[in-house]
């Protein structure tokens, strides 16, 4: 589709073009907890908060989640690219009966190599920006004991619970206030909708 609407002024085929590329948004979000179970598989540390990789996969909000997917909209673009050596055969000057194409060296699967490469990149310099931007919140985060839960012993991949930090004299940690019913739905989030990595 893009191949032959790439050259038409119409923004709203653009614009389709890019909802149709962005979801792979949920490719991002994939691979984020894929990566974070991986971490926590591989890794020796079976201690809350010692495996800093596992809580490296981890966004401050969903805004992170739609910036790593601002790439996305490119993947046409990036396809193209790869795609840009080549030859046309037209049934007009060629007989097609004997030509066969492997699938691999198909249009698009000859750019998905290069393509997961810089999608996975993309995730990771947005966690690392992530990371920079709201490094306070994130240290805040870990010293919570409910942060500790999503960032190091769950498979969720959003630990923005809408924190709100609150001094307590004499407390070491990072407490937050947070209403009971939001405290009930996030005990269910945690022991419904996500794999546990073990306490």
């Amino acid at each position: 589709m893009y191949f032959w609407n790439k050259g038409s002024g119409n923004s709203f085929v653009v614009l389709r073009m890019w909802s149709i590329n962005l979801r792979l948004l949920w490719f991002n979000c994939f691979v984020a907890k894929f990566m974070k179970w991986v971490a926590n598989a591989l890794g020796t540390t079976r201690h809350n908060g010692r495996n800093q990789f596992v809580g490296f996969f981890n966004f401050s909000s969903v805004t992170y989640i739609y910036i790593a997917s601002a790439l996305l909209t490119q993947r046409d673009n990036f396809t193209e690219f790869g795609n840009s050596d080549n030859t046309v055969v037209s049934s007009k000057m060629y007989l097609l009966d004997g030509i066969s194409v492997d699938l691999f060296d198909s249009w698009f699967l000859r750019a998905y190599g290069g393509l997961a490469f810089a999608l996975i990149l993309n995730l990771l310099v947005v966690l690392c920006l992530d990371r920079v931007v709201n490094r306070i919140w994130w240290q805040h985060v870990a010293e919570n004991s409910l942060g500790r839960q999503l960032m190091y012993n769950s498979t969720a991949i959003i630990s923005d619970l809408g924190y709100n930090f609150v001094d307590v004299p004499h407390y070491g940690g990072a407490a937050i206030s947070i209403p009971a019913r939001a405290l009930c739905t996030i005990q269910w989030f945690l022991t419904c909708y996500t794999m546990k990595f073990g306490l």
